[in-house]
């Protein structure tokens, strides 16, 4: 499946390989992907993005962290 143009994910997993095959996956089908391997990562990916990300995919048990607690943050950043 194709995703529309101009669509921005952020990929958030503590696992190489895992933000690999969802960076190619999603880039394949026409997304513009970032990736970050961990919660201060992540943040800062959302806190410095241009605009929004579409879609961001997260790790709920990234090490030493609970994922989740980036939830309410996101939602700071993007309302929407």
């Amino acid at each position: 499946a194709e995703i529309p143009p101009g669509v921005r994910v952020l990929v958030v997993d503590d696992e190489p390989a895992v933000r690999m095959l969802a960076l190619v996956a999603l880039s394949r089908a026409g997304a513009a992907v970032a990736e970050a391997a961990d919660a201060a990562e992540a943040a800062a990916a959302v806190r410095t993005a241009v605009r929004p990300f579409d879609l961001i995919l997260l790790d709920l048990s990234l090490p030493g962290f609970d994922g989740a607690a980036l939830i309410p943050e996101f939602r700071r950043r993007a309302p929407g």
